[in-house]
């Protein structure tokens, strides 16, 4: 049972790697290394975004599953997943400040990536809830779900880079990678809409 539960969700951190990969692939052989270094050092801040959001949804995810079956489920679940979204919401805050991030950080030389990183930044903001989403999927025993969702992710992120990266560079990866993640948090949206419980009849 675990190797058939645990063989879904790595097949979806597969997916997931394929789309954290590609743009900086396809940067380095299509545009070259400027590029591809103002990129990397943009795209920096968003792993680091991330893997706080792990360890949050990690931390929390004991006590989500404790208690999940009956009425509290679903408040559980409104806590839970809000705590993502109130995430996201923090991330996109930061977008004005990208260039002082990226010039306090990497010095004034790399200052051009602070366009990438406010690109970026809703990107971060996306992940953040759908790595809390994935949570509770995994809670709900429906990690069926991650692969498909990380494949359409990653299906949609190669394509776009392949498309936009010999026209706009840098940019077109960046919002290749916003596409992607938003095609990921509204497959989950509608995921969870359909897994809804249905009302009673009145």
């Amino acid at each position: 049972m675990l190797w058939h539960r645990g063989r879904k969700v790595g097949v979806g951190t597969v997916f997931g790697s394929i789309t954290a990969r590609a743009d900086m692939l396809l940067l380095g052989g299509l545009v070259g290394p400027a590029a591809t270094g103002l990129y990397a050092a943009s795209y920096r801040f968003v792993n680091g975004l991330d893997a706080v959001t792990i360890a949050v949804a990690t931390g929390l995810y004991p006590r989500l599953v404790r208690n999940l079956a009956g009425p509290s489920g679903i408040p559980r679940f409104a806590t839970f997943v809000g705590v993502g979204f109130c995430g996201s919401a923090a991330v996109l805050c930061l977008v004005p400040f990208a260039e002082s991030m990226v010039t306090l950080v990497y010095g004034p030389e790399f200052a051009a990536a602070g366009e990438l990183l406010s690109v970026l930044l809703i990107a971060g903001a996306a992940q953040v809830s759908v790595a809390f989403i994935h949570k509770w999927w995994i809670a709900n025993v429906r990690e069926g779900l991650v692969p498909r969702a990380q494949g359409l992710s990653a299906a949609v992120n190669v394509t776009l880079n392949v498309l936009w990266i010999p026209s706009f560079g840098a940019l077109g990866a960046a919002w290749a990678t916003v596409v992607s993640q938003l095609t990921l948090l509204a497959f989950h949206g509608v995921a969870l809409w359909l897994a809804r419980p249905a009302r009673a009849p009145a």
